[in-house]
């Protein structure tokens, strides 16, 4: 798998929140098996063809926790990017 910059050898690594399943009813043979398959999507690249951008108005109607996390998310990935890039 190559990553955004071409290199190699990225993996994805899939990380679950506290409480991603509070309210999840099943047995825990079905919740080891669903974040199998979510794990597995995520290495093999299935996971982004189930994805689409967010319009504007769809992220507007966001709860306004989620709206915060995510915005720290990227900015926190754009933090990570700029301290990996090696200059010359």
């Amino acid at each position: 798998m190559a990553d955004n910059d071409g290199n190699e050898d990225t993996k994805i690594k899939v990380v679950f929140a506290p409480g991603s399943f509070d309210a999840f009813n099943g047995t825990q043979e079905e919740l080891d098996e669903i974040v199998k398959m979510i794990t597995e999507m995520a290495e093999s690249g299935d996971f982004e063809s189930f994805g689409s951008e967010l319009t504007e108005e769809e992220f507007d109607e966001l709860p306004e926790d989620l709206k915060a996390k995510l915005l720290l998310t990227m900015q926190e990935e754009l933090e990570d990017a700029q301290d990996k890039r090696v200059l010359n």
